[in-house]
């Protein structure tokens, strides 16, 4: 999986995340990869407060089972991080993505991937001009449904929310793409 996400410092203060992670949600733009053995890659783009360096994203982005490949923090404050994913639990244990999960599951020859995200329910109101986060993973296989909307375009679902407004006004989202595994000789079954 691919993601773009940023933060400040070894220890980065709670009232700190809380600003950054209500602020993470627009204008956030995530790009996984899932590769066959559920490993991948995720690639996060966002902005960050003023006075955020690179340790500190750094620290809101390493867990166990993510490991970060490389960050960049342009002069407008927006962060590219690429991460590289060795087991999807781990996303749920960085600072920064703790709310989210990211579970693999199969069923015969159906794979699902599945996407939570909570809100917090102190976020409060977001302004409405403000656009709301896109996702767009690639999987191992052709989708063959995804739900809330989801573009399928062969082995790629993307999922955009038209504003902040709309994302945080949901308590918890659950983004669900359903794909098939191609055999040996790259046939979908």
């Amino acid at each position: 999986m691919r993601l773009s996400l940023a933060l400040v410092g070894r220890r980065v203060a709670p009232l700190c995340l809380a600003v950054l992670v209500a602020g993470l949600s627009g204008c956030l733009t995530a790009e996984g990869t899932l590769d066959r053995d559920g490993t991948g890659t995720l690639t996060l783009a966002y902005k960050v407060p003023a006075g955020m360096t690179e340790p500190a994203v750094r620290a809101l982005l390493e867990a166990p089972g993510v490991t970060v490949e490389s960050i960049s923090i342009a002069a407008d404050r927006m962060v590219t991080a690429k991460l590289k994913i060795t087991d999807l639990a781990g996303i749920s244990k960085t600072k920064l993505l703790k709310d989210a999960t990211v579970v693999q599951s199969a069923q015969g020859d159906d794979k699902t991937l599945t996407i939570t995200y909570t809100n917090a329910s102190s976020r409060g109101a977001a302004d409405k001009s403000l656009p709301g986060p896109k996702i767009k993973i690639t999987l191992p296989g052709p989708v063959t449904e995804a739900n809330e909307k989801g573009v399928v375009e062969g082995s790629t679902v993307t999922w955009s929310f038209a504003s902040l407004a709309d994302w945080i006004g949901h308590d918890k989202w659950e983004l669900v793409a359903h794909y098939r595994l191609p055999d040996a000789a790259g046939t979908a079954h």
